[in-house]
């Protein structure tokens, strides 16, 4: 049998490999987070795209948010209906 100093000695090890994999873990998820998500404020915004943010006002000025929402929405409905029958026509691979 194994002596009570080893076994502590192996708990310990195993806590420790435990706390690197959810650091690690940790890490990954923050990385992955900070590359999804949007700028934070709208300054950021515009300095990362100017011509996008410029035509995003205009078109908030002009339209309105609902409307152009709406417009959005519609937008994504019609390329999502777009490249389910672009798929479905294509001939099966193999």
């Amino acid at each position: 049998m194994r002596s009570l100093e080893q076994l502590a000695q192996r708990k310990s090890l195993l806590v420790a490999r435990a706390d690197l994999q959810r650091l690690r873990l940790q890490l990954t998820a923050s990385q992955v987070r900070h590359l999804v998500s949007p700028p934070a404020s709208a300054s950021a915004r515009a300095r990362l795209r100017p011509g996008v943010a410029r035509w995003l006002g205009l078109a908030i000025a002009v339209l309105g948010v609902a409307k152009l929402g709406r417009a959005v929405r519609l937008a994504g409905l019609g390329l999502t209906a777009y490249r389910i029958v672009r798929n479905w026509q294509r001939p099966p691979e193999g």
